[in-house]
């Protein structure tokens, strides 16, 4: 898949920006293991910051602070290495 990967530093949380070849914007909160998309970077980075926060919210509110973090494979944490730049 021909895509462009970009590391960003915005969040708390390691996050990796991939373009699709639709156009769209996937961005992968590594931590968490976590997933969003949406047609531009700024709304992909914004959906994903509401959603860890939920995740996090929610697993704080069930007593489950021992399993909220929960890394990405990591073959996705070497794609971010290898992409990384700074916003």
């Amino acid at each position: 898949m021909n895509r462009r990967n970009m590391f960003t530093s915005r969040m708390t949380c390691a996050v990796l920006v991939s373009k699709t070849p639709s156009g769209a914007f996937q961005a992968h909160a590594l931590d968490f293991d976590l997933l969003c998309e949406a047609p531009s970077r700024e709304k992909v980075i914004e959906k994903l910051e509401l959603s860890v926060k939920a995740y996090i919210d929610f697993g704080l509110s069930k007593g489950w602070s021992e399993d909220i973090i929960y890394p990405a494979p990591q073959e996705y944490w070497d794609k971010a290495a290898s992409n990384h730049t700074t916003d």
